[in-house]
């Protein structure tokens, strides 16, 4: 009896006692109960905006510049979406004297190999700064892929620049934030980064006034990395475009431009395909042709310099060298470092 009248004293305390009565009448929370799904995320990829082919190329290419390139500086300049890369590699021969922006020919990059990473490259050696921007894509159907050319190791005397020379400062690197997990391995050429021009590309009418800007963009980045005079020299496509607009492309405080074999450009609308004229290029012009195989006459050009009683223009011919340029890239850059030291020499 006395147990029986224990418990029922307990039972009827628990009954009114809050906690415990709180605790009996509660419900399993939705929280509470297990979600099969729980340790796992969404891995579906989310949409990405579409990217011009250049764009792709570019990030690509600062990856592997990135493992491969110490004395070079990549740079994203412009607002999105119409941003492009350069790359920026200060003189190591400790004298510079003058700034180089380069510019490569149609659906190539700035570190092309061949002609262009041996412009870059090696005329730092000689006391240039080297700017090489990337130049709007013209479309013409598929994009092409970097040839299978191995670009040589630099010179241990380069390697050994760490420190900038004096009279120019270091570039500070803009890394494109967008970019995917690095793909490219280590000294081989950037691959195509599509296989068709699409919708994303710049419409060929455009292109003139987009590489005008562009050239803007590179004259006020090169100018902040050093004060001394500015060259650019363009290859193929990028020649003729100069060739026919100058004015409109070039800006204020450039000295004087390097045409290297100007080369007519697609048959699109709002292109001229016509052979390029040097009308527009009132500065000093030097004009670099192969032996065999220039993309456009050069007698043309040449004749046309002496009607107008252009003074500072020079046509040279490079012996032995065809289209491109192949394994006479040192005579083109031999050729750029003898005529520029004279022009600033005042000769």
């Amino acid at each position: 009896m006395r147990k029986s009248g224990f418990w029922k004293i307990f039972i009827l305390i628990a009954a009114c006692n809050p906690v415990f009565a709180a605790t009996a009448d509660k419900k399993p929370d939705q929280a509470d109960i297990a979600d099969p799904a729980d340790g796992f995320t969404d891995t579906t990829p989310k949409a990405q905006p579409p990217q011009r082919a250049e764009t792709k190329q570019g990030q690509q290419l600062q990856r592997q510049l990135e493992n491969t390139d110490t004395q070079t500086n990549a740079s994203w300049l412009g607002v999105k979406p119409d941003h492009f890369l350069a790359l920026y590699r200060a003189d190591s021969s400790g004298k510079p004297y003058a700034n180089l922006i380069l510019l490569h020919d149609n659906q190539q990059h700035p570190d092309w190999p061949g002609l262009v990473h041996q412009i870059r490259t090696q005329l730092t050696r000689h006391g240039w700064n080297t700017l090489s921007a990337a130049v709007p894509m013209i479309p013409v159907g598929e994009v092409l892929a970097a040839p299978e050319l191995q670009n040589p190791a630099p010179p241990a005397s380069d390697e050994a620049a760490a420190t900038p020379p004096p009279g120019t400062k270091p570039a500070e690197s803009r890394p494109e934030p967008d970019t995917a997990e690095a793909t490219a391995a280590p000294n081989t050429p950037v691959p195509d980064a599509a296989t068709t021009a699409g919708p994303v590309e710049y419409p060929a009418a455009d292109v003139p006034s987009i590489l005008a800007q562009r050239v803007q963009h590179a004259v006020r980045f090169i100018r902040a990395q050093s004060p001394l005079p500015i060259f650019i020299a363009a290859i193929g496509s990028s020649a003729t475009q100069l060739e026919q607009q100058g004015q409109v492309v070039l800006s204020e405080g450039i000295s004087a431009v390097v045409i290297i074999d100007p080369t007519p450009l697609p048959d699109k609308d709002g292109l001229d395909p016509a052979a390029p004229g040097i009308q527009s290029l009132a500065l000093p012009v030097l004009d670099l042709v192969p032996e065999f195989n220039p993309h456009s006459d050069p007698q043309l050009r040449k004749q046309e310099a002496a009607q107008l009683q252009r003074r500072h223009y020079q046509q040279r011919v490079i012996p032995g060298a065809t289209a491109g340029f192949v394994q006479y890239e040192m005579a083109v850059i031999k050729a750029i470092r003898g005529w520029g030291k004279r022009l600033l020499a005042g000769d």
